[in-house]
């Protein structure tokens, strides 16, 4: 009976949103989704990976047959910009940015910020990746906290980078992880700790982040907030260098 109760309820969730004009997969989101997008429905795809020639096409289709549903609008932004059509990529990533979809804010943050598709300009890439971490983006925390590190298009603020990053290291990212536990390493923005500096190098190191990896070696290596172990800096240096990483 549960399963049949299930079964009923799965059914009705699929009709709602076909009713809706909004599928639950498409091609488009197997190739084209980006991972952390809290309104993907597939786990992702990795920017490396990305396939344009497949991903464009299917986006393309997407956006024409479903043009509401806003996910395809960014992931086919997502799929041009791999592309290298820059410009139209910025097109697709604003109209889905100004109806407040996070993960486009970030990503038309990050397309002024390199300056691809439009002209450099810090200040317009603070905003959108403002607008993409109030919202609870972890990228676009990140790239927030970045901003404020470095002092591009705000005034650099330690303590307000430290604030971003903690955000989006809470929610896991990486990257995030990462450089929280350099501002504690070096006390930029918090009280220096190098036990907490361990903490976060560790989770982001976990997930197989590049700095990370060296980091953590190098907290092993010098016995900064654990115990000296060589063997372990080993470790952690063997896993950077297995990605390329010269230390």
């Amino acid at each position: 009976m549960k399963r049949l109760i299930l079964a009923a309820v799965l059914l009705a969730e699929f009709a709602a949103s076909a009713l809706a004009g909004d599928p639950l997969v498409h091609d488009c989101d197997l190739l084209a989704a980006q991972p952390g997008d809290s309104n993907s429905v597939t786990a992702g795809v990795d920017w490396d990976v990305l396939d344009p020639d497949r991903a464009v096409p299917a986006c393309a289709d997407a956006v024409k047959e479903y043009p509401d549903v806003l996910r395809f609008v960014f992931q086919y932004a997502r799929a041009l910009e791999k592309g290298g059509k820059v410009e139209k990529a910025v097109t697709w990533y604003r109209k889905a940015a100004g109806l407040e979809y996070a993960a486009a804010q970030n990503n038309l943050g990050w397309m002024y910020d390199s300056g691809s598709g439009v002209e450099q300009d810090f200040a317009k890439a603070v905003t959108w990746y403002r607008k993409a971490a109030e919202q609870g983006d972890a990228y676009g925390q990140f790239s927030l906290g970045w901003m404020y590190e470095n002092g591009n298009g705000v005034a650099q603020d330690d303590a307000e980078a430290v604030k971003w990053y903690r955000q989006a290291a809470e929610q896991g990212e990486p990257s995030a992880q990462n450089n929280l536990g350099w501002m504690y390493e070096n006390g930029r923005g918090v009280d220096q700790d190098n036990a907490e500096a361990v903490k976060w190098y560790r989770k982001s190191a976990e997930q197989g982040e590049l700095f990370a990896l060296g980091n953590l070696g190098s907290m092993y290596e010098n016995g900064r907030g654990v115990k000296q172990d060589f063997a372990e800096a080993v470790k952690w240096y063997r896993k950077a260098a297995e990605q390329g990483d010269a230390i």
